[in-house]
């Protein structure tokens, strides 16, 4: 989102306005504190509330949140809450992480790439190149690595899941297969061994559906090679964010 300064001394002249999403108590403790109470270049618009049913003094909750966004004409939206799974979030999000004091507050400003009409346009035909280039190379080495995901468990060689690209665009990642054939439908039984609070994020340390092949693959990202396909069909680039699941952003 565009970021703006406010040199003028009045309390949120010329201010951007600026949504809390998080925990009620935590948005309200930031709403409060030095960093966004004594205005300056933010102007607290109101905060809503992750939890269910959302607090009496929220805008609402974040089911409603691009409605609450849109409402609101939030130029900032400042995250509350527990960091520990911002990593993943920022790989998924495409944003790089910056570290900022805001009046004695350690805050971390989240920015995403702004390509002009030039650079789009140069990035896919690098795509375009580097993927069809990529698939001929390579293509003897993918022959072998099918064949041996084949001999090894029965099943299909390939992985399809459908991903969430640029714009809400849903379409069908391909990977080489590195689980058991039906891993899918065990899930929901694993999500307690899963490293995330967050159930829409799922990783299980040493996952028994996992293949000992598919180990290697994953391990050396092998398994991602069929990707190139995505690029060629532009659903994906060779230099981006990793497009999440339905369940990613649900």
């Amino acid at each position: 989102m565009r970021r703006r300064r406010c040199l003028s001394a009045p309390r949120y002249r010329n201010a951007a306005a600026t949504l809390f999403v998080g925990p009620a108590e935590q948005c309200r403790a930031a709403i409060e504190s030095e960093a966004f109470a004594l205005g300056g270049e933010c102007h607290p618009v109101g905060f809503v509330d992750v939890h269910a049913p959302p607090a009496a003094d929220a805008l609402g909750g974040v089911a409603d949140f691009r409605a609450l966004l849109h409402r609101s004409a939030a130029e900032v939206v400042v995250i509350c809450g527990y960091l520990a799974d911002l990593p993943r979030s920022n790989a998924i999000a495409g944003v790089q992480p910056t570290l900022m004091w805001r009046r004695g507050a350690p805050l971390i400003e989240l920015t995403a790439p702004n390509l002009k009409g030039w650079q789009v346009f140069l990035k896919r035909v690098i795509d375009l190149v580097g993927a069809g280039v990529g698939l001929v190379v390579l293509s003897p080495f993918l022959a072998l690595v099918a064949a041996a995901v084949k001999l090894e468990s029965r099943g299909p060689v390939f992985f399809t899941q459908v991903r969430v690209g640029r714009g809400g665009r849903r379409f069908r990642i391909v990977k080489f297969r590195t689980m058991v054939d039906g891993a899918e439908k065990r899930r929901d039984e694993l999500l307690s061994r899963s490293v995330y609070r967050d159930a829409r994020l799922f990783k299980v340390p040493n996952d028994p559906r996992m293949t000992r092949l598919g180990r290697w693959l994953r391990r050396t990202s092998v398994d991602e090679l069929p990707q190139l396909v995505n690029v060629l069909r532009g659903e994906m680039s060779l230099v981006g964010p990793r497009p999440p699941m339905l369940s990613e952003v649900a």
